[in-house]
């Protein structure tokens, strides 16, 4: 059995994922240890932050002067990106 400590704390049981989960969401550093107390493995998690302002969170570099200006040069019609794709 392979137990998750956080913060040299035991995590468990292992089911308790709500809790895990806010831990690697804060990116705390996480050990993964055996029956014998032995580390197997350690990684901490890649934490990525989105400004709390931004407007578009898969692209915070995008501001409201940048979604105005696309939404003014306007798009094409749906049935056209079909037919670009081929999906006709």
């Amino acid at each position: 059995m392979v137990t998750i400590f956080v913060r040299g704390q035991r995590i468990g049981p292992n089911s308790d994922t709500a809790t895990l989960t806010k831990l690697l969401e804060a990116g705390e550093p996480v050990e993964l240890k055996n029956d014998a107390d032995r580390t197997i493995g350690r990684f901490r998690p890649e934490v990525q932050t989105i400004p709390a302002t931004s407007l578009v969170p898969w692209d915070p570099t995008l501001t409201r002067e940048d979604l105005d200006r696309m939404t003014a040069e306007g798009g094409i019609p749906f049935e056209e990106v079909k037919a670009q794709l081929g999906w006709n």
